[in-house]
């Protein structure tokens, strides 16, 4: 019965069925080992919380919730493989021994410090997506403790499940113990481990719990199970809604950029690559039948990403590529829109770089008026621009690099890449690429 739940045909909301591979896919991560049925009820409260969620606002939902927990999920993989790798040392100890009792608490101690947090954090942020107090996925992620998150979904799920299944296996006496256990937080006895979580001080307090062999062994499986489950209901959800989230184009790039590799960021721009590739090397297709041919893939790839352009042309003596786009009519006497539009243009100058290719050194991007002035112009290092579509380099090597000229004048733009650096330290944020360059060198 517990199979037939875990169909994965059977956990659709969106779609009417599966391909073939899609449904083997889904099915070797429902079905494999852990509990079951605890995996079973787990998924049946995780599936209907993200699709309430994503039904209330759904490009929202997938691009400050969803995508960026993807990202989250990612930052923990090596602790993940590392927990599965002490899984498989099960096997090294003695089944009475007192050895594979300290490996079992290590197991549950690397559960708790490094995993069980930030996937509590989806959970999370989907209650407080539906609630109306999610701001973003950094705040549900560092914006409580551990154990206020497990309270915050304990009040929650009990409505759902009041057995409270989903996080059965956190035990805040015993959490505390393994990470913070001193010289008196764990006491191992012959079939058993004593837990204490010792609040210092004169004197000091204790909170103290005991758990069998059987037991740590059943919490462990529990609390990983959570984790299984999360990652299951998550691959699910994603295959069943994919195309939704697809269709649109901000959604779309995000999902590139969260959840995909670089390497196979790399795969998907091949085939692109390599029929501009062909156009640009077709020696049956006179050089301006290249450039129109190349200028109108580029138009539409400019429209399809709601970018508006007045005009793209070539200069062969300087081997540059020049793209027109419409003045907003910006105060560009300000220091942060002067950067954000020459950080547009750099946008576009990579869009045409990933069309035009090698066959140009230079990418001139203007910012014309209403009067055909040329207000902004922002010309980019065809060399630089591949480091960027490669991620070699980042927007702020284009803004440090790029020549500008503003009504006619050359403006000089840098960036300080040490203070960039330290800023980077200290922030939660996300960091992008960007061209390596020794600590200490701001250009």
């Amino acid at each position: 019965m517990t199979h037939g739940l875990l169909n994965p045909e059977k956990l659709l909301f969106v779609r009417k069925h599966l391909e073939a591979d899609e449904a083997r896919g889904l099915s070797n991560l429902l079905l494999g080992a852990g509990d079951a049925d605890l995996r079973a009820t787990n998924i049946s409260i995780l599936l209907p919380l993200l699709h309430e969620a994503r039904e209330r606002a759904d490009k929202t939902f997938w691009i400050k919730l969803f995508l960026p927990w993807i990202t989250i999920q990612q930052s923990v993989r090596a602790h993940h493989n590392r927990i599965l790798d002490e899984f498989v040392r099960i096997g090294e100890f003695g089944a009475d021994s007192q050895e594979l009792l300290i490996h079992l608490v290590n197991i549950y101690r690397s559960l708790v410090a490094d995993l069980i947090d930030p996937y509590m954090t989806l959970v999370v942020a989907c209650f407080q997506f539906i609630e109306g107090e999610f701001t973003d996925i950094k705040n549900a992620n560092v914006g409580a403790a551990e154990r206020r998150k497990a309270e915050y979904l304990a009040r929650r799920i009990v409505k759902i499940d009041p057995e409270r299944r989903l996080l059965s296996g956190y035990e805040p006496i015993v959490r505390n113990a393994v990470t913070h256990s001193g010289s008196a937080g764990i006491v191992y006895r012959s079939n058993s481990v004593l837990f204490r979580n010792i609040k210092r001080g004169m004197p000091a307090t204790v909170e103290a719990i005991e758990w069998s062999r059987d037991t740590l062994v059943n919490k462990i499986v529990r609390l990983y199970e959570c984790i299984t489950s999360i990652d299951a209901a998550v691959n699910v959800f994603g295959v069943d809604c994919g195309e939704s989230l697809l269709k649109d184009e901000d959604a779309k790039s995000e999902f590139i950029q969260r959840a995909l590799t670089a390497e196979r960021r790399a795969e998907l721009r091949l085939p692109f690559e390599e029929l501009m590739k062909r156009i640009r090397e077709d020696e049956d297709l006179p050089p301006e039948k290249q450039i129109e041919r190349l200028s109108q893939i580029l138009l539409y790839n400019y429209e399809k990403k709601k970018m508006p352009v007045v005009g793209i042309g070539v200069n062969y003596s300087r081997r540059a590529v020049l793209v027109d786009i419409p003045d907003a009519q910006r105060d560009f006497g300000n220091d942060e829109t002067l950067r954000d539009g020459v950080m547009e243009c750099g946008h576009y100058a990579v869009l045409a770089k990933s069309v035009f290719g090698t066959d140009f050194d230079h990418y001139v991007i203007r910012m014309v008026s209403e009067s055909a002035q040329h207000r902004l112009t922002t010309v980019l290092p065809g060399k630089l621009l591949g480091e960027y579509i490669e991620e070699r380099a980042g927007l702020y090597d284009l803004l440090h690099e790029a020549d500008v000229h503003l009504d006619g004048n050359k403006v000089v733009i840098t960036v300080d890449f040490d203070k960039l650096e330290e800023k980077e330290r200290g922030s939660l944020d996300r960091v992008f690429p960007r061209k390596e360059r020794p600590y200490g060198t701001s250009a």
